[in-house]
């Protein structure tokens, strides 16, 4: 290993590294040594060997090296393990400055955050393009971490070491009011048990459902979140809607708020998600298209008017009484089967 991660967490050369300091490897954030091979070449090398750390090393390699080879085959002038001094691998496109962090261990948002910030410094564009370990199924954060766009789309990159080819991936969103009816009701159902079962809430939630006199589960149907849409929050959407009309419930009808105001509120009480490889710019779109859906579908219902730029609480929602009412209405309007939009309207209780 020729790169080294120094106490202050900033890559170093073998070359320029000092006996007396000490690193860690940036891809495990283990201990490094510094060695000498039977030429009297120095390297880094674990201090703690294992065979994960070890096999996890050889994946690395061997992708580095594929990628190295696939953009030179592109005419693209690529550099391996070039360090500008704390920079990683890179490659010229049309002039331009590119940098490839191939990840294939375990990477904090922190340090992320902290390595673009050092491309960005020096101008140098970056892109990340991950391993098999993270070709299974991903938390939120991890697809947000990853997230980056080409061409005004959404992606995660990764390379297949098997057939030396650039992957991009964005089935990370759910399905859309486009999508068969079918599975929707499906959805909404699924989303349902999952409510029934707690696992889509947390006991505040749950207690705070049931200081209303209300059951989590028993939600209207226009609470399930079923847009097409990319991860923005730690938890599905869903919860957070669900936590925001509890909340309007204890509001007294009538009440009046700006607008500006309500969006705010609504803001407030979501866990965003970090983007650091996409503009901001675009993380607000995802934000307040999140916030813009919601304030929709209050509208449909009839829980809330917006006048000009006034926001006002009409009146409370229903609520099914029992999870077989609520089952009973998702069978009758699956069996209706109809892409319309008086469907949709009758499904978030316009009608």
């Amino acid at each position: 290993m020729q790169i080294g991660m120094n106490s202050h967490h900033e890559l170093v050369h073998i070359q320029q590294a000092r006996f007396n300091e000490q690193y860690f490897c940036p891809e495990c954030s283990q201990s490094l040594i510094i060695k000498r091979s039977k030429n009297e070449r120095p390297f880094f090398a674990h201090y703690y060997h294992s065979e994960y750390l070890c096999g996890e090393s050889q994946s690395h390699e061997r992708g580095k090296k594929q990628i190295f080879q696939w953009a030179n085959q592109r005419g693209w002038d690529p550099l391996l393990e070039a360090y500008l001094p704390a920079i990683k691998q890179r490659l010229r496109i049309n002039n331009k400055q590119i940098a490839l962090e191939y990840q294939c261990s375990p990477l904090s948002l922190t340090k992320i955050k902290a390595r673009n910030r050092g491309y960005q410094i020096q101008g140098i564009s970056v892109k990340w393009i991950l391993g098999p370990r993270y070709q299974r199924k991903l938390h939120f954060s991890k697809i947000a971490q990853f997230t980056q766009q080409y061409h005004n789309q959404l992606y995660l990159y990764f390379w297949n070491s098997t057939t030396c080819r650039l992957v991009y991936r964005n089935n990370y969103a759910t399905c859309s009011f486009n999508a068969n009816w079918g599975l929707i009701w499906q959805k909404i159902r699924h989303q349902t048990n999952h409510l029934q079962r707690r696992r889509l809430i947390s006991n505040s939630l749950i207690n705070l459902a049931y200081q209303n006199g209300r059951i989590a589960s028993c939600c209207p149907l226009f609470v399930h979140d079923i847009q097409k849409r990319w991860p923005v929050m730690q938890q599905p959407i869903m919860k957070w809607r669900l936590k925001t009309l509890l909340m309007m419930e204890k509001w007294p009808i009538g009440k009046q708020v700006t607008l500006k105001y309500w969006q705010q509120w609504l803001f407030e009480q979501a866990d965003w998600l970090e983007f650091p490889c996409l503009d901001f710019r675009i993380v607000e779109q995802l934000r307040f298209q999140a916030i813009n859906d919601w304030q929709k579908s209050l509208v449909k219902s009839r829980i809330i008017i917006i006048d000009r730029k006034t926001v006002i609480y009409r009146q409370m929602p229903h609520w099914f009484s029992t999870i077989e009412e609520k089952y009973g209405e998702i069978q009758r309007l699956s069996t209706r089967n109809r892409q319309t939009d008086s469907t949709y309207d009758r499904m978030v209780g316009y009608e």
